[in-house]
C-alpha cells in the first residue's frame, strides 16, 4: 500500500541522515582535540591527511 511505502521511504531517509551525521561526528572527533580549558583545538595536520586520504578514496571510486 501507499502508506507502507511512504513509511519505508521515510525510515530509509532518516536512517541515511543519521548515518551521515554519525560519520560527520566521527570525522570531527578525529580532527579536533580538547584542551584543559574545555575548548576545541583544530588539529590541522590530521585534517590535511584526512582530506588527502578522502580525495584518494573518492578518486579511486570514481575511476572504477
Amino acid at each position: 500500500t501507499i502508506n507502507s511505502q511512504t513509511g519505508l521511504l521515510t525510515f530509509l531517509a532518516w536512517r541515511c541522515a543519521f548515518v551521515w551525521w554519525f560519520l560527520i561526528l566521527l570525522l570531527a572527533a578525529q580532527v579536533t582535540g580538547v584542551d584543559r580549558h574545555s575548548g576545541f583545538n583544530l588539529l590541522l595536520g590530521q585534517l590535511h591527511s584526512l582530506i588527502k586520504h578522502l580525495e584518494e578514496l573518492l578518486g579511486f571510486v570514481v575511476r572504477r
